[in-house]
C-alpha cells in the first residue's frame, strides 16, 4: 500500500540523516512515542506532522508522495482518508492536483 510506503521512506531518511525519534519529536510537535506508532503505522499520520516531519528532515513532500501511480480511487485506502480532518483532506487533494502539473505551469 503506498500509504505504507510512505511510513518506511519517512522512517528510512530519519534514520539516514542519523535523526532519532527523540530529536525529531520537539520540530513535529509529539512525543517520540508517537512518532514511533506513526511510523510503524499504529497511529495515522496528519498532515500537519507530515509536513512538519518533511521540513525537519528537509526533504520536500513532494518527493514522498508519489502518486502518478495511484489511481483515484486508490488514493483515499493510501493515506486513510476517513481518519483525516476536511482540512487535511483539501490539503491532500491540493497537493495531488499540483503534482499533476507540470513545471511551466506553475
Amino acid at each position: 500500500m503506498e500509504y505504507e510506503r510512505i511510513l518506511r521512506v519517512l522512517k528510512k531518511t530519519r534514520k539516514n540523516k542519523g535523526i532519532t525519534l527523540r530529536g525529531l519529536a520537539p520540530s513535529v510537535g509529539v512525543s517520540p512515542q508517537t512518532l514511533c506508532y506513526i511510523e510503524n503505522n499504529k497511529v495515522p499520520l496528519k498532515m500537519k506532522e507530515y509536513l512538519a516531519i518533511c521540513k525537519a528532515l528537509d526533504v520536500h513532500p513532494k518527493e514522498l508522495l508519489v502518486v502518478s501511480t495511484i489511481k483515484e480511487e486508490r488514493w483515499n485506502t493510501a493515506i486513510r482518508m476517513e481518519l483525516l480532518q476536511d482540512r487535511d483532506y483539501r490539503i491532500i487533494k491540493d497537493l495531488v492536483m499540483l503534482m499533476t502539473l507540470q513545471e511551466e505551469d506553475l
